[in-house]
């Protein structure tokens, strides 16, 4: 706390440098806790009160404007310097009807998944609905065999398989024109237009 006061002078609490930064001397907001120009962290709020005895006038900001000297921060701080929220705006997202489809597979991922304790990769087939511009995926377990749903997908689209032979699943489907049966799932995400895995097939 300030020692004694005189008459119309401003009174100064907790500030170890008045108001200001004490490795830069650059000014600061009240109540910052570091320095918005060299990140130098406070050890105390800088607050400028004006008037006589603690909370009974204002207190100036670095920009000369003056506020209550209860007031909360004037900017919101991380790490000492200002934050600014800014986001892209989104286009709404597609909305695809149950029912049947037409598009092309622009793509094939694989992931790992979990069911019942047990590991498993997954291939996922993306695929581009035609009339929404919607890209939709459709996930199979990924292991091929001629009864397996992955290997059923490849011979509906013209695929050979030969037990030991290996298959490149990319050359195989993507950039297939494809049809295709949609049936929405309800999620705490929203609801979503989902790919059923037999129905997946080159187009007719």
């Amino acid at each position: 706390m300030a020692g004694r006061q005189r008459d119309n002078e401003p009174i100064f609490v907790r500030a170890d440098e008045i108001g200001r930064c004490p490795r830069c001397s650059l000014p600061v907001f009240p109540y910052d806790e570091f320095c918005p120009y060299c990140n130098h962290q406070l050890k105390n709020p800088h607050v400028k009160v004006m008037g006589r005895g603690v909370g009974s006038g204002a207190i100036d900001d670095h920009a000369g404007n003056r506020v209550s000297a209860s007031a909360p921060p004037l900017t919101k701080q991380k790490g000492g310097r200002k934050m600014g929220l800014k986001m892209k705006v989104e286009a709404p997202r597609p909305v695809v009807e149950d029912g049947a489809h037409r598009g092309t597979i622009t793509k094939i991922e694989t992931r790992e998944g979990v069911k019942k304790g047990r590991k498993f990769t997954y291939a996922d087939v993306y695929v581009l609905e035609e009339e929404t511009g919607a890209e939709l995926k459709v996930g199979y377990p990924a292991n091929v065999s001629e009864k397996s749903m992955l290997g059923e997908l490849l011979q509906r689209f013209g695929v050979v398989l030969e037990v030991g032979k290996e298959v490149d699943v990319e050359a195989a489907l993507v950039n297939r024109k494809c049809q295709f049966v949609t049936v929405s799932k309800a999620t705490d995400a929203g609801t979503f237009a989902n790919i059923t895995r037999e129905s997946l097939k080159p187009t007719a």
